[in-house]
């Protein structure tokens, strides 16, 4: 069963993605050094600091490229905001109000 979502609640989810995605900006933007390619100096580094280092390395670009990834879902949530769209999961197939979206938080709205 659909019940639409109140204005209150919409606004309320609203401002819970504008926060998720200044988050995720703010992470991206933050370990964007992290994920720079390592330098391997042999004469200032021994080899299993460089192997830690590229692992670190490896680390960080994966966490990059799944908050890339999340914040283009968050991007896609707020677009169907904007178009009234909101409120079918398309993850689960249901329409959803809040209450499903506060148990299943990573659904996609």
């Amino acid at each position: 069963m659909h019940e639409e979502l109140t204005p209150d609640q919409v606004s309320e989810l609203t401002n819970l993605l504008n926060q998720q995605k200044l988050d995720l900006q703010q992470l991206l933007q933050d370990s964007e050094e992290n994920s720079a390619p390592v330098t391997l100096d042999q004469q200032s580094v021994g080899r299993v600091s460089r192997i830690d280092a590229i692992q670190q390395q490896q680390m960080a670009v994966a966490n990059r490229d799944q908050a890339g990834a999340i914040l283009k879902q968050i991007s896609a949530s707020l677009d169907r905001v904007e178009n009234d769209e909101y409120g079918f999961c398309l993850e689960i197939g249901i329409c959803s109000d809040l209450g499903i979206w506060n148990l299943f938080g990573n659904c996609i709205l």
